[in-house]
């Protein structure tokens, strides 16, 4: 996985964080499972997109990080 360009940020340590947060979390919901991968298959690529939420009168910037698949790569399955 391709570290993201946030990573230079000076608020790095706080998109790191959110980044931890995000996979702990997919790790918990049993979101993927690792497996091999079939032959003739291609593994459909992601990225990350990252928030950064405004602070409010109750709260503190929160900074968000999604993991999501680049659908727009998927291709179309050919039926016989």
């Amino acid at each position: 996985m391709k570290l993201p360009l946030r990573l230079t940020s000076p608020d790095k340590a706080q998109w790191r964080t959110a980044i931890e947060e995000e996979l702990r979390n997919m790790n918990n919901m049993g979101v993927y499972d690792i497996a091999p991968l079939p032959g003739g298959h291609h593994v459909l690529g992601g990225g990350w997109v990252f928030v950064k939420k405004a602070a409010t009168q109750s709260s503190t910037t929160r900074f968000k990080a999604r993991y999501v698949a680049r659908g727009n790569r998927q291709a179309e399955r050919k039926s016989n």
